[in-house]
């Protein structure tokens, strides 16, 4: 375990589907992945999300065919979860408003030397 002390959540992800095609020159392939972030005190489900996402490896990416599925693989399961991910911050927020919890802040840049 990285963190010390009780887990909050439990976030499971469930491949539905790997489209993908048999020959081409530019390759898509479409990552459709289930998302469930789970309260672990509660066991209450929070997000449950179904995220498709393509992704497209060129001819230029790689000669070889194969490499270029195997790109357009990893690309589409690459960006399914940063599109998850952009989602989960939207979802978080949403949560903070509703609780009336201030959401996280980053600062804006450096601080100011006087």
């Amino acid at each position: 375990m990285l963190g010390r002390g009780k887990i909050k959540y439990d976030l499971n992800a469930y491949l539905m589907g790997l489209t993908q095609p048999l020959i081409g020159l530019d390759m898509t392939v479409t990552a459709t992945v289930r998302y469930e972030l789970i309260d672990t005190a509660t066991r209450k489900s929070l997000v449950n999300e179904t995220v498709t996402v393509p992704y497209t490896a060129k001819f230029s990416d790689a000669f070889i065919g194969t490499e270029r599925l195997r790109l357009a693989n990893e690309g589409s399961i690459r960006e399914n979860i940063a599109a998850f991910l952009r989602h989960l911050v939207t979802v978080s927020k949403d949560f903070a408003a509703r609780s009336g919890a201030p959401p996280n802040r980053r600062a804006a840049g450096p601080p100011r030397r006087s």
